[in-house]
């Protein structure tokens, strides 16, 4: 799972009082409707039970070896809950404390999808660069010999390097908001071209005054 002091995934009201007031002023203003995918005339689907085995999933087998490799036997309850999900194709708000293993949860599901439909691109979103080398740490892990790719877009080394890497079209990338801001400035990396996105540690980009 992942290592590093990671606080919760999502958690309201980081930071100061005023940053509290703002988050607030925020979520007032979201709309459910726009990022929620409601099944309709479908009955509500039961959380993965507890026990449950990673081979238990509709995984491709390279993914589930990798999985088993890697020391990976039975998931957590926040990956009971994501997995599923995600293969489901459904948007997702997770919650979980650290080290439960919530950078698996997610990409997991997202390697999968990839790995069945190479088209598919994935941005990942994370408050720091230590988070991002996590994500592409465990992405290593997890995508041994599915012969997809990630790219970590983060400040404070060569970005040329990391526009080099962009011209192979990696499947997945991890990246710190501001060096993202600054390649989509130079029309590097374009929004539009993923399919699927992930807000990693939210209320810390929140803390930190990356929400615009």
């Amino acid at each position: 799972m992942a290592h590093s002091k990671r606080r919760n995934y999502y958690r309201r009201g980081s930071g100061n009082s005023n940053n509290r007031r703002s988050f607030r002023g925020q979520e007032k203003k979201l709309d459910e409707n726009l990022f929620i995918k409601k099944a309709k005339g479908r009955a509500v689907e039961k959380p993965f039970a507890d026990g449950a085995n990673f081979a238990d999933y509709e995984l491709v087998d390279q993914l589930k070896t990798n999985i088993a490799q890697h020391g990976y036997q039975n998931p957590t309850k926040i990956q009971n809950q994501v997995i599923p999900q995600v293969l489901a194709g459904k948007d997702i708000i997770g919650v979980a404390n650290t080290g439960t293993g919530k950078t698996a949860a997610f990409l997991t599901g997202l390697i999968n999808k990839a790995y069945l439909d190479h088209n598919q691109r994935v941005l990942i979103i994370v408050p720091t660069r230590e988070l991002a080398l996590q994500v592409g740490q465990e992405f290593n892990h997890l995508a041994r010999s599915m012969n997809l790719a990630i790219a970590t877009i983060i400040g404070g080394v060569n970005i040329n390097r990391q526009i080099n890497a962009l011209k192979f079209a990696p499947n997945f990338i991890a990246g710190t908001p501001g060096r993202l801001k600054d390649l989509i400035k130079r029309k590097k990396i374009e929004p539009a071209s993923f399919q699927n996105i992930v807000l990693d540690e939210v209320d810390r980009m929140v803390a930190l005054g990356f929400i615009k």
